[in-house]
């Protein structure tokens, strides 16, 4: 679990999982995750710069169903963190098709878990890729470009 989850200061512990109040798909999901996958070690609540420091120095592992933009990979992008990740188009999009940490099953994400150069690679690739449209400049030039066309329009 990342981003929001990990920082902020409305999820709280409740038994062996998180859980958000009133988001009764997100304790579904982790009551899932917890009864299904006891090797999955829920942290306890860390400030940003733990979260940054936690994020940073390890690897990130992640089967998604289904993603456009996914926090994670993006944070994982900007700080150069390697992700082995299941290829799926809106992934090929923000990492390129040659990233080398894409698997097709789990057969395939232990091999890479197991070779150092591969993660190496895809760890240079990570480092290579431009960070600009992940900037808060970029952000507020994209949304100040929405609010004129907004403008035009309602002229």
């Amino acid at each position: 679990m990342g981003g929001v989850m990990c920082r902020s200061g409305e999820w709280n512990m409740a038994g062996p999982y998180r859980e958000r109040r009133g988001n009764k798909y997100v304790q579904a999901m982790l009551r899932s995750l917890h009864d299904t996958e006891r090797s999955v070690k829920v942290l306890p609540l860390c400030d940003d710069q733990a979260y940054d420091k936690l994020l940073a120095e390890n690897l990130v592992f992640l089967c998604l169903l289904d993603a456009s933009a996914v926090n994670t990979v993006i944070e994982c992008i900007v700080r150069n963190t390697p992700i082995i990740i299941n290829r799926l188009p809106a992934l090929e999009e923000l990492l390129g098709s040659d990233y080398p940490l894409f698997y097709m099953d789990f057969h395939e994400a232990a091999d890479i878990l197991g070779d150092l150069d591969v993660i190496r690679r895809g760890h240079h690739h990570i480092k290579r890729l431009d960070k600009e449209a992940f900037t808060l400049d970029t952000f507020c030039k994209g949304f100040e470009g929405v609010l004129l066309a907004q403008t035009k329009c309602h002229k």
